[in-house]
């Protein structure tokens, strides 16, 4: 459905997140736990959705949710 859509990516280091290629979420650094949120508008159809990740010490956690 095209419309805004919510991205909510959770991570403990670093991460981040391209839609359709282009770079929407930079958080590529030593950190806890934390969510980082955008809104993207996206027309109907299919979208490439890719998260890099990594984790340098301590807890472990990633995780992507959209609406």
């Amino acid at each position: 459905t095209a419309g805004n859509h919510t991205f909510n990516m959770t991570s403990d280091d670093g991460a981040r997140l391209y839609i359709d290629g282009q770079l929407v979420i930079n958080d590529w650094n030593d950190h806890a736990s934390r969510t980082d949120t955008i809104t993207k508008y996206l027309s109907a159809g299919t979208h490439n959705i890719k998260m890099e990740y990594y984790e340098a010490y301590g807890g472990a956690i990633v995780k992507l949710s959209w609406n």
